[in-house]
């Protein structure tokens, strides 16, 4: 867990609040800070906001939130660079510059076998299967559930990449055949 504190702190950072506004734990995206106050109480102006409710797109309330500083600091979400750079890309801005849309742990495993071996890969018709790939996809109800294919080399990164529902917050095995 890593923690900023009041004069570290960034637009596009998701903080948690502990206390003052909201209910506890909240999550907030700071998006503007003011300024940074060094005298007495050292603390940070910052205009912040956060979703009305736990589904997506839901209204977003904005205030006005004093950062104090503190001995612990303040909690940044763990997976703050990639949130904010799949906002970034939602924004239309992605040809611009390169933008992290997704981030992947990926675990690897040398097998004796994969499932459908010799058979020819559904994604580019051209090699013979000799990956499995295990994901965890978030299905339409929202629930997660494990999901597995199987490709060729050259086409198991790409299609992972290419199931959309793939949650990059859970490791992915890709298992394949010895030399």
């Amino acid at each position: 867990m890593k923690r900023v504190q009041h004069n570290e702190v960034k637009p596009g950072m998701k903080l948690r609040l502990t206390d003052g506004y909201g209910p506890r734990g909240r999550w907030v995206c700071i998006e503007h800070v003011y300024e940074i106050h060094t005298g007495l109480v050292p603390s940070a102006h910052v205009r912040a906001y956060w979703h009305s409710d736990a589904v997506k797109g839901g209204a977003v309330k904005r205030f006005g939130l004093s950062l104090i500083e503190r001995e612990d600091g303040y909690e940044l979400h763990p997976q703050s660079a990639l949130l904010n750079a799949q906002e970034h890309q939602r924004k239309g801005r992605a040809d611009a510059e390169n933008v992290i849309l997704r981030e992947y742990s990926i675990k690897f495993s040398a097998v004796d076998r994969v499932d459908n071996q010799g058979e020819t890969c559904c994604y580019c018709h051209e090699g013979d299967i000799s990956c499995n790939i295990y994901a965890t996809v978030t299905a339409e109800s929202g629930r997660t559930e494990e999901n597995a294919w199987s490709t060729c080399d050259a086409c198991a990164l790409y299609s992972i990449d290419q199931v959309e529902d793939v949650d990059p917050s859970y490791a992915i095995t890709i298992e394949r055949t010895g030399p």
